[in-house]
């Protein structure tokens, strides 16, 4: 009976202690999560949860060298977000030579070149050469608050000439 006794006694401490280690923390916590605004040196404001973000939209259009829009070009797009960091999209124009890609992301400087390759050969109006915009620029397009910086465009409008007969 004593044994029984000891085992009721120490699993009713065991949940004692927890409550109250349960109930110092949410208090901790709850003490941080409200007193973002009262730190002496620091500006008043609001705490806020998420993950900064801005829309990027790339667009433009491929032309030959008579104006007219070429449909099938592959349009590769690559952001460099640093020395280290480089993503890259690939895209194809449509029958009216127009491209665009939109995208959600973390906010950055970039630099955008944009590569246009003809990849069907003598289809779509005969073969291209090859040409890059390099260093197209981003402009904000849309002002952003708190979090969302905005939307920001960058627009590469080109026009390949046919590649010479051999």
């Amino acid at each position: 009976m004593y044994v029984l006794n000891a085992c009721y006694m120490k699993q009713r401490m065991e949940t004692w202690l927890n409550c109250l280690i349960s109930g110092i923390f949410s208090i901790l916590g709850f003490a941080g999560v409200t007193s973002c605004d009262k730190i002496p040196g620091i500006p008043t404001g609001r705490c806020e949860y998420g993950c900064p973000n801005a829309d990027y939209k790339i667009m433009g259009s491929v032309k030959d060298g008579n104006g007219k829009p070429i449909k099938g070009i592959q349009v590769v797009a690559q952001q460099t977000y640093s020395a280290t960091t480089v993503q890259r999209d690939t895209l194809y124009s449509d029958e009216k030579g127009q491209f665009s890609l939109s995208q959600n992301d973390f906010p950055s400087d970039r630099s955008l070149d944009v590569i246009f390759n003809d990849v069907d050969g003598a289809g779509n109006g005969g073969e291209f050469e090859s040409k890059t915009a390099s260093k197209v620029k981003y402009e904000q397009t849309k002002k952003g608050k708190s979090w969302y910086k905005g939307e920001f465009t960058a627009t590469a409008n080109v026009e390949l000439n046919k590649k010479a007969s051999e």
